[in-house]
């Protein structure tokens, strides 16, 4: 059974690679030189998954949202500013949003403890925009959202995921895939891949229309 079962796993991973090499987005992507205008380690691990090979730009751009700026408008000019500032063609930044208000990385204990504290018991909305440009041209300029309900947890929950020092750097103090995340999130509505650090669904949606613009 074991070895039957093992010949079936075999098959169904060749036939996905199959399918994967037949992929009109996914033929595009590597047939072009990536650059990848983010620091993040998810999105490199969600690009590295794909197949996809690609140069990281490291860029030093000031992420503070102007007066009364949403947190949709400021994501998408974060993209733009790093993809300017990179000559890159792929760019993408990250938040999360609570009440209107934009909920960025904490840089000290206090100010995750904080963050987690008005994450508790509610939801929120975790944004990304995402800009690619090829050739001087922009191929890609959207943004997503998706709704993050958490429960409740305690302040002794709190401290302890602190004292692992995984809150930080993570926009709103925490990670989707960690344990946190994974025991204190009820749901989600919308990408998971969203959270995780890169809207995988809606790109792919976006690019099979820019593929279909360039054949007409």
């Amino acid at each position: 059974l074991c070895g039957r079962l093992s010949q079936e796993s075999r098959s169904r991973d060749q036939k996905s690679g199959m399918i994967a090499e037949k992929d009109p987005v996914l033929n595009y992507l590597r047939s072009r030189r990536l650059l990848l205008a983010s620091r993040s380690a998810r999105r490199h691990d969600l690009f590295g998954a794909l197949g996809l090979s690609f140069e990281l730009i490291s860029t030093t751009v000031v992420e503070v949202p102007t007066e009364n700026e949403s947190a949709h408008d400021f994501v998408h000019r974060m993209a733009r500013t790093k993809v300017d500032a990179a000559v890159a063609l792929s760019g993408s930044d990250f938040l999360i949003s609570l009440d209107h208000r934009i909920v960025g990385k904490p840089r000290t204990a206090s100010e995750a403890r904080t963050t987690l504290l008005a994450l508790r018991g509610r939801a929120h909305q975790v944004v990304t925009a995402v800009h690619a440009r090829e050739g001087g041209n922009t191929c890609l300029d959207f943004s997503a959202a998706t709704a993050v309900h958490f429960g409740h947890y305690t302040e002794e929950d709190i401290a302890a995921y602190i004292s692992s020092e995984l809150p930080f750097d993570r926009a709103g103090a925490y990670g989707i895939q960690d344990y946190f995340g994974c025991f204190h999130i009820q749901r989600i509505d919308g990408d998971y891949n969203n959270v995780l650090g890169f809207p995988l669904h809606m790109f792919y949606q976006k690019m099979l229309q820019f593929l279909q613009k360039q054949e007409k």
